[in-house]
């Protein structure tokens, strides 16, 4: 039976998982809005699956991905919408319970990192690299999720560059897989669907968008762009 590890996390998405207590203070992020006081979580919330699926199979979000894949990138939105609640819980707090569940169900014969984007530089796990998924991976990747909150705005072109740079570390692997995970409150929806069509060749993008509330439009973008690269789409809450 796996050990358990404690991890908490919401983000959007992309889906295409680092860390010493100074991870997540980036003073160069310029992030001038009041940040997200999560308050202390439980090992209960966040504890992950003690089944690992076959095949390399695991699941988030209730959204079956990771089959036979190698290399996967976590990018989740951190932005201040991401402090909101649902049913008295931040949706920051929900993505981080699915992506602890996610990752405790790799096997360490696979390789993750994960990323925070809001406004300015992203937050990335330390070493800002794939890792094999053992349970010393995992668990220094559930201290740093377990510390970042939200604040900023939600712009995530940086994390996508970031994201396709450490995927593309390994230039001859097939299997190369991300989740990009949002609120979809972006304000150039375009310019993101045009940097994923144009840069993830060879990468499957699974998206996940929070609630109905982001535009029709947005969610429509997403959804295509999930699809053109083999990826997966998924509504979180709402109707």
């Amino acid at each position: 039976m796996m050990r358990t590890y404690a991890m908490c996390l919401a983000v959007a998405l992309i889906g295409v998982i680092a860390v010493s207590g100074e991870m997540f203070a980036d003073p160069s992020a310029g992030v001038t809005t009041r940040p997200l006081t999560t308050g202390p979580t439980t090992d209960a919330a966040i504890r992950p699956s003690t089944t690992r699926p076959s095949d390399g199979e695991a699941t988030f979000f209730d959204a079956r991905i990771l089959r036979g894949i190698r290399h996967v990138v976590f990018v989740a939105d951190r932005s201040e919408s991401m402090a909101i609640s649902e049913n008295g819980d931040p949706l920051l707090n929900t993505v981080k319970k699915q992506m602890g569940l996610a990752i405790g169900q790799l096997n360490d014969k696979q390789n993750f990192h994960v990323i925070f984007y809001s406004s300015g530089k992203p937050l990335e796990l330390d070493g800002k690299a794939l890792v094999p998924a053992t349970e010393r991976n995992k668990e220094k990747a559930a201290a740093f999720v377990e510390k970042v909150s939200a604040s900023g705005r939600t712009n995530p072109l940086p994390a996508l560059e970031r994201a396709v740079e450490v995927l593309n570390q390994d230039k001859n692997s097939k299997g190369k897989q991300m989740c990009l995970l949002t609120d979809g409150d972006f304000s150039d929806i375009e310019a993101v669907t045009t940097y994923i069509m144009s840069n993830c060749k060879g990468i499957i993008v699974h998206v996940y968008v929070f609630g109905d509330e982001s535009h029709p439009t947005i969610r429509d973008a997403m959804k295509k762009t999930a699809k053109m690269t083999g990826g997966t789409f998924k509504v979180i809450g709402g109707e």
